[in-house]
């Protein structure tokens, strides 16, 4: 059975504040363990690239990988911290 995102909307609508808050603590751990597996498959010195919030691509070299976001090598003067979710190894 598949559900639409229009109908888990409209039941979130009549749902209760705790059991809201209960499910936004579980989508963020979710989300947040995502971002931590996304992260360890990048080492130093990979090629990735990644769109920013203006829809511009994005092209640089991870310097090094924490434990949600990896760091690239500053590109044109500007130092980047991204989620590892954003990124995609280019050759």
């Amino acid at each position: 059975m598949t559900v639409s995102t229009e109908e888990i909307l409209r039941a979130l609508e009549t749902t209760s504040t705790e059991v809201l808050r209960n499910l936004n603590h579980s989508i963020c751990a979710i989300l947040k363990h995502r971002s931590a597996m996304a992260a360890c498959m990048f080492s130093p010195g990979d090629k990735v690239q990644f769109y920013t919030k203006q829809g511009h691509l994005v092209v640089g070299e991870v310097d090094h990988v924490m434990q949600k976001n990896v760091a690239l090598k500053p590109i044109n003067g500007v130092r980047w911290k991204v989620s590892g979710s954003l990124l995609k190894k280019v050759a």
